[in-house]
């Protein structure tokens, strides 16, 4: 992965985490407040585009900590007062005497950790506890009330491991696929993981995994397997990866690996299901489609519910399912993003302090400086791939101090992120609302 896009995905569920436990006002950002008033989960969101989170406010180093789900997966935030030297780190927390670690990275200033949830045993133990103990590593932090966790997290993450439409590959209170030890060690060896007491271990012993799902996907009579794992050293912060093998003879092979949360979902006319690479921070995620040799890209959808299709898919595929502008009047005929102006998450449409306007082989950023409207050109040269949601573009005109790509990831209700050095948050104008000094 580009370094540019690598970890976008962790930043940008970080940063709306952040905003939402921000809410919590003097609970959170004054400690004091909150041991006078008693440590309560609570419900809250930034926005109606955020996501609904469940936090408690902390004392001395713990500040607070949140839960949220993202699409189908569920995080984890606690906000620090003082960094940690090490990133990411390791944190094991302790509820009621049961210990749970989970992998989280560091973000920010103030400092945040943040990671995914691979199981859900930790959030029933978060709903049932009394106290959960905080440790990062291996220093003790504190601890924390589970005083109405249970009403809260049922509110927050309702929609977590939640899909009614896919086979999801993670961990759920189903039991482990029956595989034989000597297929169990064959299909774990064959994924690149090794023995290691009573775990199986990758990436030198930084990530675990196990044997999600045995099944014949294609209906050729042989079997394949879904093998996950969980940790940041090989899969970054989102903390899951996949690998998919088949069997032929007595030996396995891998189909396709990757980052993410797989789930498969069946097309007319195709042995091999649709392969959607779920995670958070987007309506739409990447999917992989058959094309008669192995997985490649087939465009996007959320749920299985197609949102765009590459061209070479396009011809007698499943009907696209609506999303703001198609790929012919978006941008290069590839991005569906509606033209026209954005401005700023959070600000407003006729007071914007910096416009952007999006035309179908270019974008313009429009800002007032001095008393004069001025704006700055970025032409685009072609479509360069697309990664963790965004499409990513080259730009035809770059200049020694300009990105030579930008990102563009785009959601229903008309909002985008733009990517160039950071994630910029953008919502959709229409043009009357534009003041006609700034239109262009």
């Amino acid at each position: 992965m580009h370094p540019k896009k690598k970890g976008i995905m962790m930043q940008a569920i970080v940063k709306r985490l952040a905003a939402s436990l921000v809410l919590f006002g003097s609970i959170i950002l004054l400690p004091s407040l909150a041991i006078a008033q008693g440590q309560q989960w609570r419900v809250s969101q930034a926005d109606p585009s955020q996501p609904v989170l469940a936090a408690v406010p902390g004392n001395g180093p713990i500040v607070g900590m949140g839960l949220a789900c993202e699409g189908a997966q569920a995080f984890l935030l606690i906000k620090l007062s003082r960094a940690p030297a090490r990133d990411p780190v390791t944190s094991v927390l302790t509820i009621d005497g049961a210990s749970f670690s989970i992998p989280l990275g560091k973000f920010g200033d103030p400092t945040y950790l943040a990671g995914s949830i691979g199981e859900p045993g930790f959030i029933d133990a978060l709903a049932g506890g009394q106290t959960v103990e905080v440790q990062v590593d291996r220093q003790q932090l504190g601890s924390l009330s589970l005083a109405g966790s249970s009403a809260a997290l049922t509110d927050a993450l309702a929609g977590c491991w939640q899909s009614p439409d896919a086979n999801f590959a993670q961990a759920d209170n189903s039991p482990a696929p029956e595989v034989s030890p000597g297929d169990r060690a064959a299909i774990m060896r064959a994924a690149g993981f090794t023995r290691s007491g009573d775990d199986w271990t990758t990436c030198e012993g930084e990530e675990t995994g196990s044997i999600e799902q045995v099944s014949d996907l294609n209906g050729d009579g042989n079997p394949e397997a879904l093998v996950m794992g969980y940790g940041t050293a090989c899969h970054g912060f989102g903390g899951t990866g996949f690998v998919l093998l088949t069997q032929q003879g007595n030996a396995w092979r891998i189909v396709d690996q990757g980052s993410g949360i797989p789930a498969f979902f069946a097309r007319a006319g195709l042995a091999w299901p649709d392969l959607e690479i779920g995670g958070p921070g987007s309506d739409c995620f990447p999917f992989l489609r058959w094309d008669g040799q192995g997985y490649v890209r087939g465009g996007t959808s959320i749920g299985g519910e197609i949102c765009t299709l590459d061209p070479k898919f396009a011809a007698g595929s499943p009907p696209v399912a609506s999303n703001p502008g198609s790929a012919a009047e978006g941008i290069l005929g590839q991005v569906p993003v509606r033209l026209g102006y954005y401005v700023y998450q959070g600000e407003r449409c006729d007071r914007p302090t910096y416009l952007y306007k999006f035309e179908s082989d270019r974008h313009l950023e429009i800002f007032e400086e001095n008393g004069r409207i001025d704006a700055l050109t970025y032409d685009y040269a072609r479509v360069t791939g697309q990664d963790d949601g965004f499409y990513f573009i080259e730009l035809a005109d770059a200049g020694p101090e300009d990105p030579a790509e930008i990102g563009i990831r785009t959601y229903r209700g008309g909002r985008i992120d733009l990517l160039i050095q950071d994630i910029v948050e953008l919502v959709h104008c229409q043009e009357e609302q534009i003041p006609s000094r700034m239109r262009r």
